[in-house]
């Protein structure tokens, strides 16, 4: 039996970390899935969190994916000594400053006000002034010279419990009960008072912390806590351990995986919505700048692996999940134009809830989940690359240099004599400026694609004697011309199934499914949609419009879009009516006219089955 207790124990001991922790890891997690949640409501519907003035994607929204790596970054440059930590950092920061008068940590975390002889201070009550000292030249003449004073509130253990009028043993057993992230539930405390055993629930803090500082002003100094759980007993021997900074061997510290810096993954529902699948998560672990594979710089790498995502999700789009917001070459194509030009000062948050409230702009959820791949590839790059610098003690040498624009980088030497820039990553990218550069993007594109129209048409003027067929040219109203009927549009190849169109629109009217079979390249598919757009509706009772609506699905992105493109380009009076949708998020050509949807079937099956009623006004449901 003793055997046995003891093994219980050993047992306990290990699990104390992972049991707790994981509770507080569970609900950091949660958070992430709720902001993740609010910024994909936002994105599509514009609905903001109703306890949220302003400032939403501050407060509410997931927090800038590379502040942490920014830092990392920003240390090397200042050649500030680096410890990566397999375990709780705080006992190892705490430890590190231990009686130390000139060391301090900074931070924003209440946990380190409970450690012994160890200086804190907290990163919000930091304030940079600017002073001015007058110094005397060899030649007695006064010149000024200006230095940064930065000040801040330091605090320590025994300086807290004197002023709180409590011994310093009692610090922890305050830390203890106003709830940490080991210990949260106070009701299995046995020697605690039921009023205050009933307080952990209490979500005033301030009524908290006076109720419980009260109480233990009034026991002795010895007092400590017991639990009723055998469980939470050991729990809070080592949170009591911990928090002296006493032996922690016979513990397991490492309750978690290593997160990867930024706040770590959206959750499983998110990631996979975004499109992360174990291929690509292993993939980005192990991400970092290969002079092998061309990089030359962290833009360069981060190029790369932004193409192998979108390549891994292509090959991917077979799955019935064709949902995924995938990464197209427009967003791409956006972080190369941000990363490489001169970039103007990030807007501060007052002027971002400004420029919605005049202009009522707002992200797209594609553009949001192409943000979060672009900071995940980064951070990972950038922490692996100075991990792994500092476990080979710095045989890879980096140097500090200037990058585009005098802006600070590092410098990496690499085993065959090349060198690579790994620029820093707030320099590199800013997601509201991406935002805007995705835009600029899209407008290039609508360019583009609008001179190649007009190009088709004119080489279809050019050609227009050639054709045969003069009943199947359409008339063209173009710029300047006197007469409307002079001009005429592209012409359009006589196929096969145009012969059938009165008896195609004839058995669409009168049954409710028809099927049409033809050779490839008969024109099933770029002729019945136009066919059933330019007819009247086949049962107009069945239909709150007058105007015939379409679904066409194709079973391959390639072939949605590829027709899309066709039909717009030789139906020029059909343009503005024909769209595309697929259900990674692509939204393209629709307006206020649009009539006709090109979809993938996987976004088809998915609609039906989500909101039916999006039907309610469909004519006609052409399966390709």
């Amino acid at each position: 039996n003793n055997n046995n207790n003891n093994n219980n124990e050993e047992e306990l001991a290990a699990r104390a970390t992972t049991t707790f922790k994981h509770e507080t890891e569970m609900e950091r997690q949660s958070k992430r899935v709720e902001e993740w949640s609010y910024l994909q409501d936002y994105c599509i519907h514009g609905k903001i969190p109703t306890d949220v003035v302003s400032h939403e994607w501050q407060r509410k929204f997931p927090k800038n994916g590379t502040f942490l790596t920014q830092i990392m970054h920003a240390l090397v440059i200042m050649q500030v000594p680096m410890q990566f930590c397999d375990e709780e950092a705080d006992s190892v920061m705490a430890s590190a400053v231990r009686d130390k008068p000139r060391a301090y940590i900074l931070g924003l975390d209440s946990d380190f006000c409970f450690f012994p002889n160890a200086s804190y201070v907290p990163i919000n009550t930091l304030t940079m002034t600017t002073a001015t000292a007058n110094r005397e030249k060899e030649n007695n003449a006064s010149s000024s010279s200006s230095r940064m004073i930065i000040k801040g509130i330091v605090m320590r253990r025994d300086a807290l419990a004197e002023s709180l009028h409590i011994p310093e043993s009692a610090m922890v057993e305050l830390a203890i009960l106003m709830g940490n992230d080991y210990v949260k539930d106070t009701r299995t405390f046995n020697n605690l008072p039921k009023k205050q055993r009933n307080l952990g629930h209490n979500k005033n803090s301030v009524v908290r912390f006076q109720a419980f500082l009260s109480f233990l002003r009034q026991q002795g100094e010895g007092y400590r806590i017991r639990s009723s759980s055998m469980e939470i007993q050991k729990c809070l021997d080592f949170v009591r351990k911990l928090y002296n900074l006493e032996d922690m061997t016979c513990y397991d510290m490492m309750t978690e995986p290593p997160v990867v810096l930024g706040g770590g993954e959206p959750s499983l529902p998110t990631a996979a919505i975004i499109g992360m699948t174990e291929t690509l998560r292993t993939e980005l672990k192990n991400a970092t700048i290969d002079p092998q594979k061309g990089d030359t710089s962290l833009q360069s790498a981060v190029v790369r692996y932004l193409h192998t995502i979108r390549k891994h999700q292509e090959e991917e789009d077979d799955r019935p999940s064709s949902n995924v917001v995938v990464l197209t070459l427009r967003h791409i194509r956006a972080f190369q134009l941000l990363a490489s030009q001169r970039r103007p000062k990030a807007p501060s948050y007052s002027e971002i809830d400004q420029q919605i409230k005049e202009t009522g702009w707002r992200p797209s959820w594609s553009n949001a989940a192409a943000v979060y791949w672009i900071e995940r590839i980064i951070n990972s790059i950038v922490h692996n690359v100075i991990a792994q610098q500092h476990n080979n003690n710095n045989n890879n040498k980096t140097t500090h240099t200037q990058g585009s624009d005098n802006k600070p980088a590092l410098l990496l030497l690499n085993n065959n004599g090349t060198t690579t820039t790994m620029e820093a990553p707030g320099e590199l990218f800013d997601s509201y400026l991406y935002h805007s550069y995705v835009r600029v993007v899209v407008a290039r594109d609508e360019e583009v694609h609008a001179g190649r129209r007009r190009a088709c048409l004119d080489a279809a003027d050019e050609k227009k004697e050639e054709e045969t067929d003069d009943d199947e040219v359409p008339e063209l109203v173009t710029e300047g011309s006197a007469d409307n009927n002079s001009q005429e549009a592209a012409p359009k190849l006589k196929l096969p199934v145009d012969e059938f169109k009165e008896d195609i629109l004839n058995s669409v009217k009168q049954n409710r499914v028809t099927i049409i079979q033809g050779d490839t390249g008969c024109g099933k598919s770029s002729r019945i949609p136009v066919m059933l757009l330019n007819a009247p509706p086949p049962n107009p009772r069945l239909q709150r419009e007058e105007k015939t609506k379409l679904f066409i699905s194709q079973p391959r992105r390639i072939a949605a879009k590829a027709l899309v493109e066709r039909l717009r380009n030789v139906e020029p009076e059909l343009k503005d009516q024909i769209a595309l949708r697929m259900g990674h998020g692509v939204r393209e050509y629709e307006t206020n006219e649009t009539r006709a949807w090109f979809v993938t079937t996987g976004y088809l099956v998915r609609l039906l089955a989500n909101h039916p009623e999006r039907f309610d006004n469909i004519s006609v449901l052409i399966i390709d």
